[in-house]
């Protein structure tokens, strides 16, 4: 989903590695670098979407 006016698009899926770094399920990227904007570390519970 595009957040054009926050600067960001936020993506969810299966992971629970983005950029290198531990997030679940949910982040906030930074759609020109691809660089980490926003995290939801506790948003979604671990079994919510396996």
């Amino acid at each position: 989903m595009a957040a054009p006016d926050h600067g960001k698009r936020i993506v969810g899926g299966s992971f629970d590695v983005v950029n290198g770094a531990d997030h679940h399920a949910l982040i906030g990227l930074n759609p020109s670098t691809g660089s980490t904007v926003a995290a939801f570390p506790s948003w979604l519970p671990q079994r919510s979407f396996r």
